[in-house]
Parts: C-alpha cells; structure tokens; sequence
C-alpha cells in the first residue's frame, strides 16, 4: 500500500494541474484518487475535477468543492487551493457509487436497491462519503448505512463551497455531480481507524429533555430550557463566560453511549434561537422526550487537547499509510486563532511524511461506537493502513 500527497494554491487551472502532478510520482499505477478544491465557482470546478482525472489517471476519483482545504501540512483557508491524496492499495476492493435524492427513497423503502447502488459484493471496512447538502436528506442516509451495513464506519464530509443549491460540486470517477451523495466503498487487504474529536468542553450538568416539538426544546428536567441555560451560565468563571458569550452549543447523547455518556458520546448542534416567553430553545436537529443533553462551549485548548489525546496511541501502532482529514468550517482559524490547527496536530502525532488530505466541512461525518452521525464543530480522521482480507 503506497500513497502520496499533493497541494496547491491557485486560481488557474494550468498551475494548478502542473503544480500537483509535480508532487505526485511519475509512472505509479494509482486506484484512488480523492481531491478537494477550495472553489465557489461551479462552472470552474466542473473543468478542473476532469482535467485533475485525466492528469492523474487513477482507477477512481473522488471529489468535492469545499469552502478550504487542507493538505501538506497547512490549511488553506482564504484563497483557491486544491489538496489531494492519491494511493495504489493492492488486494484491495473499491466500488463507487452515487445516490440521488430519489435513490435515497427508494432505498428506505427498499434496503436491497441501496445495497444493489452501493455495488460491493464483499464485507467493506469503510465508506468515505462526499454529500451535497440540499439534495440528501443526510440523516435518512445514515440510518440506511447504519441499518443496511452495521459497524461500518463511514467518513467523509458535506461540501461546503456555497451556501445554496448549485453551488456544490463532486466528482465520481469520470462523472461530475451537483446533487445528491457520492463514495467510495473499500473491502478487502486494510484496516482502518476512525477518530471522531468534538473539541468543545461540557458546562453544567446532564439533563434529560421532558418536553420537545421537533427541533425545538420546550422542557429540560421539568423547566423551561433557557431558564435551566441561565442558571448554568450564572455558576460559570469568567472565562467560560467569556466563551459562552461567544456561542453556547447544546450535545445530544449520542445512541448507545447509555445513562452517563463521556465527552466524546455526543452529538454537538448549534442553538437556533430562544423563546424568552416561553423559555423554548430551538437547536439544529431533531429531538425527542427522553433524550439526554448537556451545554458546550467551544474551546480551542480543549480541541487540541482532545484530538492529541485521542491520536496518542497512534505512537504505538502501525504506521498509517494515508489519512482523510474532515475539520468543521467552524474550527480552523476561527476557533484556534492561528493557521494549521488541526492538521499540526495530525503531523505531530501520524509524521510529517504521511500523506493527508482533507477539507473544512458544513458538516462531519463519523461514527460514535458503532453508530454513524453527522457531527458539528468535530474533526474526523480516517486512517488508512496495510492489513488483512
């Protein structure tokens, strides 16, 4: 299993083939390919996707548009850029495929069609996952992969170039796509490691939510929500007064994670709005009476904190070969204050010589425990290593 990786920052299409098949090997036989441009022009992307293909000529190619990319150490924010990893994985199986919105419906109705789209004929060990936002329903989509393919992780992120339809662009292999969801599945000679990190630091306690219509939280522990909120924002230092100010957000206890879910057990969501009349707060995501919660505030001490830890034991393990870095567009220099946050910390802990390849999502995926989710404010890393059918 051999992989490389390329960046380059520039707006013109000649640059930026010449400058990335200048860092990739000449005369290797590549089957994957997966490339992330920092783009907000549709039509420009729909070009360069092709003309990065045919340059590189892998087996598969898969791609996104996204709002910054990250590659060879940095990450690259504030200006068009293209990142990409590409590999030769002997005795490996990949099977493409792509799911539109309707394909995502006949497949709730019907879990053999998804399987038939999906196309792998062997057990995968991982599904890396590119999602348009306005044409999947993405939490619909994970439930099929959770339903149809227990305990397979599936990782990726949802493009983030454009903040409506359109405006997002992928690739498949020799096809490019504006809607719905594309990936690749792998089975066969690797193994695989997810590390899902949250970064943001739990203040109060956890409370059960008595009460909720939809997205919207009208009962906590008996109480009106943003009362409990206030409560817990008046016990806090000044500091994380300061960060709560900054932007409080609210983690759903993740399924299976049981009566006293860890920090990493939940699912971070950003707060809407409130209803001081009522006291009801509004969240990102769908909630149920029962269901389990806690406030966060983002840290970025905690975030770093968190991601070394939880790479730690990469020290003493088998050397990955390649990683796929998917960082919320929340985190980077808006959250650390300073450029190459996440991926410093993926260099420090994986060498500098690993190739990694990743983009700032509108959305993170990856599984907690043997479930898969859509994250917020998360980094989620997949590495990729040598290992046994």
């Amino acid at each position: 299993m051999n992989f490389a990786s390329a960046a380059f920052a520039s707006d013109d299409q000649a640059e930026v083939i010449a400058g990335l098949s200048s860092q990739i090997p000449d005369g290797e036989r590549m089957d994957l390919a997966v490339a992330f441009v920092n783009s907000s022009e549709p039509a420009s992307a729909s070009e360069l996707f092709p003309a990065i293909r045919e340059s590189i000529q892998p087996d598969h190619f898969l791609a996104c548009t996204a709002g910054g990319v990250i590659g060879r150490g940095h990450e690259i924010e504030d200006r068009a850029a293209v990142t990409l990893v590409t590999g030769s994985l002997p005795d490996v199986s990949i099977s493409p495929f792509h799911l539109g919105e309707s394909d995502v419906r006949a497949s709730l109705r019907d879990p053999a069609t998804f399987k038939s789209i999906v196309g792998m004929t062997t057990p995968p060990k991982v599904f890396i996952v590119l999602v348009e936002p306005f044409s999947t329903p993405t939490r619909e989509l994970l439930a099929l992969f959770n339903h149809v393919y227990p305990g397979v992780p599936v990782v990726g992120g949802v493009a983030s170039a454009g903040a409506s339809p359109g405006m997002n662009v992928m690739a498949l292999d020799q096809r490019v796509h504006k809607t719905g969801t594309v990936g690749l599945a792998l089975a066969g000679n690797l193994e695989v490691e997810v590390i899902v990190s949250q970064g943001c630091r739990g203040i109060g306690p956890l409370i059960a939510i008595t009460e909720s219509d939809r997205n919207v939280i009208t009962g906590l522990g008996g109480e009106p929500p943003l009362e409990v909120l206030r409560g817990i924002f008046s016990r806090l230092d000044p500091e994380t007064k300061r960060l709560a100010a900054n932007g409080t957000l609210l983690g759903l206890a993740a399924e299976g994670s049981g009566d006293d879910p860890g920090p990493g057990d939940f699912l971070i969501r950003n707060i809407a709005g409130a209803d001081p009349s009522s006291g009801a707060l509004a969240v990102t995501d769908l909630v149920d009476p029962g269901q389990l919660i806690r406030f966060f505030v983002r840290d970025a001490q905690s975030a770093t904190d968190d991601f070394e830890l939880l790479l730690s034991p990469q020290a003493f393990a088998a050397p990955a070969s390649a990683a796929l870095l998917f960082s919320c567009n929340g985190r980077g220099q808006r959250l650390f204050n300073r450029p190459d946050g996440d991926i410093s910390v993926v260099a420090r802990a994986l060498g500098d010589d690993c190739p990694v390849a990743g983009f700032f999502c509108a959305g993170e995926l990856g599984p907690i425990g043997p479930v898969n989710h859509i994250h917020g404010q998360t980094a989620s890393l997949v590495l990729l290593k040598p290992g046994r059918s």
